[in-house]
């Protein structure tokens, strides 16, 4: 019996000694366990961080051409509003250029057609004065005067009477001239 108590002795020893290696190792089992958890949660939030963090790298250069076409569609905009100012700015300028340009000319017009006037009448009053200056000059006696008046009247088929008389007076004077 000795020897079965010694080995129950030794077996109780060896279930003693397997009992806590068990345990060591259920214990070393839960560490793991617990460290392979934290590690697959510490991945997973990495993970999580990650795919945010490549979902705004994506989309970021998304806004900005969003951005950026926004931008430039504003400034279009604006350049078409400026391109239309300035183009009613030269209509305007091209028009008031074109009336003083009117205006300049109707005054030269305006001058010369003065001038013209002027002219004219310094033309007519040195006619007037030639005449003058003919008819004292030539020595026409009355009778003769009066034959041209007959000659005159009888070529036209018409009496000299009233203001036809000085109608008739310058055609003579005309005739005395072309002679």
């Amino acid at each position: 019996m000795e020897l079965q108590s010694l080995l129950k002795d030794d077996d109780d020893d060896d279930d003693d000694g397997l009992h806590h290696k068990v345990n060591t190792l259920m214990q070393s089992l839960a560490t793991l366990s617990e460290e392979k958890a934290r590690i697959e949660a510490s991945f997973q939030a990495d993970r999580k961080m990650m795919l945010a963090n490549q979902e705004t790298l994506y989309k970021q250069p998304q806004t900005e051409r969003e951005k950026a076409e926004k931008e430039h569609n504003e400034l279009r905009k604006q350049l078409e509003n400026v391109q239309s100012t300035l183009q009613q700015q030269q209509q305007q300028r091209e028009r008031r250029e074109e009336e003083v340009h009117h205006k300049e000319m109707w005054m030269e017009l305006q001058s010369l057609l003065a001038l013209e006037r002027v002219s004219k009448e310094d033309l007519e009053l040195k006619i007037r004065s030639h005449m003058r200056t003919i008819c004292r000059n030539t020595e026409l006696e009355c009778a003769d005067v009066c034959y041209l008046l007959k000659v005159f009247q009888t070529a036209n088929g018409s009496n000299v009477q009233g203001d036809d008389y000085s109608l008739t007076t310058v055609r003579l004077y005309e005739i005395i001239l072309i002679e």
